[in-house]
């Protein structure tokens, strides 16, 4: 009986401090008791931008600090096309703090979107977000190959200190470069890089025997034996200045 009685009377206790938390949490609750009077934002997020992130919340946070849902509150956050994941805390007496980590883009496509390493594309929501980053001209279902040959593209590129800018893939099946020197590499769609090497073996010599002022505007490598060069027409030279003669 003694035993019945202890037990009875720590389920009592123990129904009480239960009660007793369900009172404290509704009071804490209340919309008006501990309002939501501003929002910080923290982590990486230039190609969201905190104004959406705020405008996202809105809906919630009419609730209160502790009535404020936060797991749907996320959820509308996770919804944002270039949010990669989302936490949202309570730091009393009026503040939320939203944490974003948004998808790294390393491509644009000419739609607009914003692409990742591992091909998946997203809408960026603040204007000029990508527009550093390489452009990719083509269809999106051949994003996984035109990405690998990206990758080979550059590092066969970089032995000449150039960066692609742009890569285009035809409806042909034709590969074209343009670098960060402005020009345009014509590659076709067989042994592009052996065409590629070939080139940039001759790149500095050519560039050593241009006609000065003049700019390469493009090299067409579809060629079995060498490739053609277009230049731009060099600045003229005033009569009163001395002749420079030159052969490209």
């Amino acid at each position: 009986m003694k035993l019945r009685t202890k037990l009875i009377g720590l389920g009592l206790l123990v129904g009480m401090a239960v009660a007793g938390d369900l009172m404290l949490w509704s009071w804490l609750k209340e919309p008006g008791r501990f309002p939501i009077l501003s929002v910080r934002v923290a982590g990486h997020y230039d190609d969201i931008g905190a104004p959406l992130i705020q405008q996202t919340l809105i809906p919630y946070m009419d609730n209160g600090l502790f009535g404020m849902d936060k797991s749907k509150a996320r959820e509308a956050l996770m919804q944002i096309p270039a949010v990669q994941s989302a936490s949202i805390i309570r730091i009393l007496p009026y503040t939320v703090q939203v944490t974003i980590q948004q998808r790294k883009a390393i491509v644009r496509w000419n739609d607009g979107s914003l692409m990742t390493s591992n091909c998946v594309f997203f809408a960026p929501n603040v204007a000029g977000s990508g527009s550093s980053l390489p452009l990719f001209v083509g269809q999106q279902q051949n994003a996984k190959v035109m990405l690998d040959q990206y990758r080979q593209f550059q590092k066969q590129l970089n032995k000449a200190g150039l960066n692609i800018t742009t890569l285009w893939y035809t409806d042909t099946g034709a590969w074209r470069i343009q670098v960060d020197q402005g020009f345009w590499i014509y590659l076709g769609s067989a042994k592009m890089h052996d065409l590629l090497d070939n080139f940039l073996s001759a790149y500095p010599v050519m560039l050593a025997n241009a006609t000065p002022g003049a700019d390469l505007v493009y090299v067409d490598l579809r060629y079995h034996n060498g490739f053609a060069a277009k230049w731009t027409n060099p600045p003229k030279v005033s009569k009163s200045a001395p002749q420079a003669t030159s052969s490209s």
